[in-house]
Order: C-alpha cells, then sequence, then structure tokens
C-alpha cells in the first residue's frame, strides 16, 4: 500500500493529502485505541502529515485486523469505503473518531462546532456502496482503485452523490489491471536500483522501507491545475479509463 500511494502520488491533485504512511506510525496505534482529546492533540503535534495539509481533504488508507479499507475526510462529505461490505467498520470505531477529530485540527474547526461534531459521529459518515471483492484477499487493490476512482472524480470536477450505489463503477477485470500495473512499476523500480530487490516483496503487503525510499529518492512533479491533463495522467499511470 505504501509503495501504491507512493507511486500514485503525483496523480493527486494538491489540495487532497494521501496519507500513505500513517498506519505504520506510532501516531495511527493511539488513534485506533483512544478518542481523548489531549492524547490526539499531542499526536497531532507530533504527525508530519496531518500540520502539513494544504486543503480540506484527506485520504486515509486503513488497516484493521488485516484488513484494508478507505477512509476520506473533507468539508462536503466524511466517506467510508469498504470492499468487505463494511463487516469490519464495527471495529474501527474509534479510530474513525479519532481520525474525525485529527482532520477538524488540520483544517481549523473548533472543538464543538458543528463540523467537529459531524466528524466525529459516526451516523454522519456515508458508508459508500462501493465495488466488493470476491475473496479474501484482494481488500488492498480495491483500496488503491478507491483512490483511483475518487481522484478521478475530483480532477473531472463531476458530481457525486456517495449515498447512490456505485459498486458497478469497476470489477475484477480492472482490480487486476491496477494488480499488474503496480507489480510493473515495482519490478521497474527494483531493476533501476531505486528499491532494493530484497526488501521488496510482490505482494498484498509491501514493506515500509519501500515508500520511504522512493519518498528519499524521488521528486514530486509539479502538478499543472488543468484536470484533463492530470485525468490523462491517472490514465497514463495506472492505465485506469473508469471513473
Amino acid at each position: 500500500m505504501d509503495f501504491f500511494c507512493a507511486w500514485f502520488q503525483d496523480c493527486v491533485p494538491e489540495p487532497i493529502l494521501l496519507c500513505n504512511s500513517l498506519p505504520a506510525t506510532a501516531l495511527y496505534e493511539v488513534i485506533r485505541k483512544t478518542t481523548d482529546i489531549e492524547a490526539l492533540r499531542r499526536c497531532f503535534h507530533m504527525s508530519s502529515e496531518f500540520r502539513h495539509v494544504k486543503g480540506n481533504t484527506i485520504m486515509v488508507p486503513i488497516v484493521n485486523s488485516e484488513h484494508w479499507s478507505l477512509a476520506i475526510l473533507s468539508g462536503e462529505h466524511f466517506l467510508k469505503f469498504d470492499s468487505n461490505s463494511g463487516e469490519t467498520l464495527h471495529g474501527s470505531t474509534k479510530l474513525h473518531q479519532s481520525l474525525g477529530k485529527l482532520w477538524c485540527m488540520a483544517v481549523g474547526h473548533e472543538e464543538g462546532s458543528a463540523t467537529w461534531v459531524n466528524a466525529t459521529d459516526l451516523n454522519s459518515w456515508i458508508r459508500v456502496k462501493c465495488p466488493q471483492q470476491g475473496d479474501d484477499w484482494s481488500c488492498g487493490y480495491y483500496v488503491m482503485c478507491y483512490i483511483i476512482m475518487y481522484v478521478t472524480y475530483w480532477s473531472n470536477k463531476r458530481f457525486v452523490d456517495w449515498r447512490q450505489e456505485i459498486s458497478h463503477i469497476f470489477g475484477e477485470k480492472e482490480v487486476l489491471e491496477i494488480k499488474a500495473e503496480l507489480k510493473t512499476a515495482i519490478l521497474r523500480a527494483i531493476v533501476t536500483g531505486l528499491v532494493d530487490d530484497s526488501e521488496c516483496k510482490v505482494s498484498v503487503g509491501f514493506h515500509d522501507v519501500i515508500a520511504s525510499k522512493v519518498q528519499d529518492r524521488t521528486k514530486v512533479k509539479t502538478r499543472d491545475a488543468s484536470p484533463p491533463r492530470r485525468s490523462g495522467r491517472i490514465k497514463e499511470k495506472t492505465g485506469a479509463t473508469w471513473g
């Protein structure tokens, strides 16, 4: 997941923050276990990711009990994407509430404000009726596809009613295509010496060291403000024509 996020980063528009390494941090372990505001405030000041928010939209890949899902927080909506019918979301209630509080801190909403209340009330979150996996192992790839889908919609300025059924947007074929593209990207990184093949495993779980090396040795490309060009970049990088 870390490798994908680093690889896809130059397709993500500037106002959106993709928290690619959050699950590997001590902060993540704290927010999984507590919603205490003081503990979260201390974590917030130690977290470089949340303190560097430039817009009001944050995408957070979540891993809970070895299952990946996606949370998206913005001024317009709070979304939960889960490829397993949301069955694992009940175990991450504290995590979602804590993310809501951290997002409010990052974008400047005061504790007790209407936005703060909505961000921390799971009844205000939309459980998106998204494409579902048909196996026990591909949840991470579905999260990657959710990220691509959301960024594509945002870049094209396409309005989406996230309460409506969107499970038809992509399927197993597109997931396999993304998996193949990602394997190619990893192998290319190994061949070019960007990462050490002894530290890289082509599987659902990628080692944290990969993302750190990618971030250390590559520069983020300047993003064009033109939505069509960014959309073209997504298609060029991932081969995705859906969304």
